[in-house]
């Protein structure tokens, strides 16, 4: 791979004294003098170079010394560039297969290379899983069966609540489904979290704030803005039809068909004309019980009254979109350091841990307006007292690393 490279940038580095050497050739040829193809290369290096001292040749050993003046014109400057834009552009298309055939060869010993070094990295990480399990355990056993709680919660609502054969209301229908996908998300954090992975769980947490934030409006205002909310799934197709037909053909898919272009388009329509014209917007759904036109998600959090938790959102936000401030504040560097952190870390489980079991909680206690049944109110009590010993449990291991560091 490195000759290979050495040979490529040899070739380029030496187009230009090649190019000249050839209209040197012909410039010496029109004053009858002709020099061996070495001694051409040396006088086009001696050019390059930029002595400002005569070239003089071996010839003077046979023949009449003679002082001849060659001048380089601007338009055999601009045939050297063009030139060598030529090489280097018939270079970049015939490698494409070269490049083609080397990675592909290279990949092959790769992975017989990495079927050795694999096992290895593999039991490095459940090394380092064990270590982290020491310092985090307690607190991440409990968390896991926060969620067992939460499911287990879940599961009895579904059971009592929503009716076989026939649809369920609206508000019932919504908060069951956005219930099971914290649920979901949740327990992808803490396999992030086992794993030493905090700032990808904060960024998972970030997804469990918005559900929380969307069950707890739902949940306010009942079932009219739940229909709303279902419905809404319209303009959301929308927006993807108007994406697929503009990039459609960059990404080689297929071209959506006249009909269900149709389909959505009139599905589209019905719904604005239904709801109204703030239905087409982004949060459009909440835009008749909010007051708002165009609300923004800010006003969704404000309704919800969970708006003390947008500075948490913010840093949260921060391992999610490319800002310069994600290039530093992460949850798995100890301190303020110019260290690159590109895999796991034993650090930062704190926030991200307890964070996400304070939110499963908001969401699990709004289906008490499902079924406020003694079980179920004994179980959110138990989550209750959990959820404070997971802060506890979290607090407590980071407090020790830093006292270890």
């Amino acid at each position: 791979m490195g000759a290979f490279q050495e040979s490529l940038e040899r070739v380029i580095a030496e187009t230009p004294r090649l190019v000249l050497s050839s209209i040197l050739r012909e410039k010496l040829r029109k004053k009858g003098i002709t020099l061996r193809p070495a001694e051409l290369e040396k006088f086009a290096a001696h050019i390059i170079k930029g002595s400002g001292t005569p070239f003089v040749t071996d010839r003077h050993r046979s023949q009449d010394n003679r002082i001849v003046e060659i001048t380089i014109s601007d338009s055999d400057i601009a045939n050297i560039e063009r030139k060598f834009d030529q090489v280097t552009t018939s270079l970049a298309d015939s490698l494409g297969p070269i490049v083609k055939n080397v990675a592909s060869g290279a990949l092959s010993n790769l992975r017989t290379a990495w079927r050795a070094a694999g096992k290895k990295a593999n039991r490095e990480t459940r090394e380092f899983e064990k270590r982290l399990y020491r310092r985090w355990g307690t607190a991440l056993d409990d968390l896991k069966l926060l969620l067992e709680l939460a499911q287990e919660l879940g599961h009895e609502t579904i059971r009592k609540r929503v009716p076989r054969n026939r649809r369920a209301p609206p508000t019932v229908d919504v908060l069951i489904r956005l219930h099971t996908r914290a649920c979901r998300i949740a327990a992808e954090s803490i396999k992030l979290l086992c794993s030493g992975f905090a700032d990808g769980a904060m960024a998972r947490w970030r997804t469990l704030y918005e559900i929380s934030t969307v069950s707890c409006v739902i949940s306010k205002f009942g079932n009219e803005i739940a229909e709303r909310y279902l419905a809404h799934v319209v303009i959301e197709e929308r927006k993807a039809l108007t994406q697929l037909e503009k990039y459609g053909r960059r990404l080689r898919d297929e071209p959506i068909d006249i009909d269900t272009r149709r389909a959505v388009n009139d599905r589209f329509s019905s719904a604005v004309a239904r709801f109204g014209l703030s239905f087409r917007n982004q949060y459009g759904w909440a835009a008749k019980h909010l007051g708002k036109h165009n609300p923004t998600f800010s006003d969704l959090i404000d309704a919800a009254g969970i708006s003390h938790w947008k500075p948490y959102y913010k840093i949260a936000s921060h391992s999610v979109h490319a800002n310069p401030k994600g290039l530093r504040a992460q949850f798995g560097l100890l301190f303020d350091t110019d260290i690159l952190l590109a895999g796991p870390s034993n650090a930062g489980l704190g926030e991200p841990g307890h964070s996400i079991a304070i939110c499963l909680n908001q969401i699990s206690a709004l289906l008490l307006d499902l079924d406020n049944s003694l079980d179920n109110l004994v179980m959110l009590q138990l989550m209750v007292l959990l959820e404070r010993a997971i802060g506890k449990a979290f607090g407590g291991a980071h407090r020790r690393l830093l006292e270890d560091a």
